[in-house]
């Protein structure tokens, strides 16, 4: 009986140690990853946190403070922390962060940062609300950073989607009107005007063109880019522009096209009013 009780106590004691070094490991990973982050160690990050580069952010930090290391199972340990960070105004911010590590499953000797949790604020991300707003996140279930992620990867199809049918849209709605160039005071320069027309229901304030011009055989001589209003285009409004263009070599036509801001578009696609069921439009 006795040999069976001291047994029991050196297993005790052997899973004891066992727990105390994966804590303690874990521990020193966590402290690697923001002596990582410091000093833009990309190498040392992608090793210490393989999905980190999935996450498209995180909190700065100026100093952490370890609260607790706690044994989730004889795989996973989690680490919290306190993390503080002073802005260049000396205003100071400060999260609790949670961080899941584990055995890195390529290389057994290895600890990895496998997930965590408020790594990065999502909550106040335009790319969080729309997929709220779409139906991608329905319920009130905490989600790590890597599930967040992994549904706004989802949700990011949609936007894309959704973006191009936008630009689609507004190439049959706002139009270039009237527009004509001749040759300057050298037949390398070329002068244009036209009219632009808004026939959507959108303010537009960042419209450009694209010219190019192009020889007798086809091929382009020059490209050229600039604004067709300084000001926000309203609906049903029109504005007269022009254009001045050097170098363009031997061209003796020219082609205009209208480049809607990518900027601009996401902000019109978040801001429409949707129903929560379009998260069916991604399979």
């Amino acid at each position: 009986m006795l040999k069976f009780v001291s047994a029991i106590l050196l297993l005790s004691l052997f899973f004891a140690s066992c727990s105390n070094a994966r804590k303690n490991e874990s521990e020193k990973l966590v402290n690697s990853f923001y002596k990582a982050l410091k000093t833009e160690d990309t190498v040392a990050l992608k090793k210490i946190y393989p999905s980190f580069e999935k996450l498209g952010g995180y909190m700065k930090s100026s100093k952490i403070e370890v609260r607790s290391i706690e044994e989730l199972s004889s795989e996973e340990i989690e680490v919290t922390i306190k993390n503080s960070f002073t802005n260049i105004k000396q205003k100071k911010f400060t999260q609790i962060i949670k961080f899941i590590c584990s055995e890195n499953p390529k290389n057994k000797k290895e600890f990895i940062i496998k997930d965590s949790y408020g790594l990065y604020d999502y909550l106040k991300t335009r790319e969080y609300l729309f997929a709220k707003n779409t139906g991608f996140l329905k319920n009130s279930k905490i989600m790590s950073d890597i599930e967040t992620a992994l549904v706004l990867e989802k949700s990011g199809k949609l936007l894309e989607l959704l973006l191009n049918q936008k630009v689609e849209m507004l190439k049959k709605q706002v139009q270039i009107t009237s527009w004509s160039w001749d040759y300057g005071y050298v037949e390398t320069q070329a002068f244009g005007k036209g009219t632009v027309v808004n026939n959507s229901t959108y303010n537009l304030r960042t419209l450009k063109y694209k010219l190019s011009f192009v020889a007798d055989d086809e091929t382009i001589t020059k490209i050229d880019d600039g604004y067709l209003s300084y000001a926000e285009l309203k609906p049903n409004a029109s504005n007269d522009f022009t254009t001045m263009t050097a170098e363009i070599g031997n061209a003796t036509k020219a082609y205009i096209q209208i480049l809607f801001d990518t900027d601009e578009m996401l902000e019109l696609v978040y801001k429409e009013k949707y129903n929560g069921t379009e998260y069916k439009l991604i399979n």
